[in-house]
């Protein structure tokens, strides 16, 4: 009895190794699905306030020497505002919104933070260095007695 060969069928070896193959990216499937979400918000657009927003100064602990900031949160805004005092009456505000993803920045000291994929941006907001792919989003910010309002710039 010989063998004979069958040209249409797949040998033992070409099987097995596209078997390897399949599986390996059924394994790899759930990972991959996991990574597919990062990046999904890039290029969105920063959201804005709805509203202007009043905030006392005494809410905001510690804001009153120069380079010194505070950060806090209103019902009318999704993300924590960044305040930041420079002196002379002067302040400035950013959303701590990142683009990339949508984590909140920090503040600290020397510029901004994103902890979740390591965007960095300036003490003014500037991007330095993604994934972010935009600037932070700064308010404008108005001195009235004791109170700060922040409204879109």
């Amino acid at each position: 009895m010989s063998k004979t060969a069958c040209s249409t069928c797949a040998s033992r070896r070409s099987f097995l190794a596209s078997s390897g193959v399949a599986l390996a990216g059924l394994a790899a499937a759930p990972a991959l699905a996991s990574l597919q979400g990062c990046g999904d918000d890039e290029g969105s657009s920063i959201p804005k306030l709805t509203a202007d927003i009043t905030v006392p100064l005494s809410s905001l602990p510690g804001i009153s020497a120069a380079g010194a900031d505070a950060s806090f949160v209103d019902s009318s805004y999704p993300y924590k505002i960044i305040v930041r005092f420079n002196g002379n009456s002067q302040y400035q505000a950013w959303s701590s919104y990142c683009n990339h993803e949508g984590c909140e920045v920090d503040y600290v000291g020397t510029g901004f933070d994103c902890p979740c994929h390591g965007a960095t941006w300036s003490a003014q907001g500037v991007l330095k260095n993604g994934p972010a792919t935009e600037d932070l989003l700064e308010f404008k910010v108005a001195v009235t007695g004791d109170s700060l309002t922040i409204s879109n710039a």
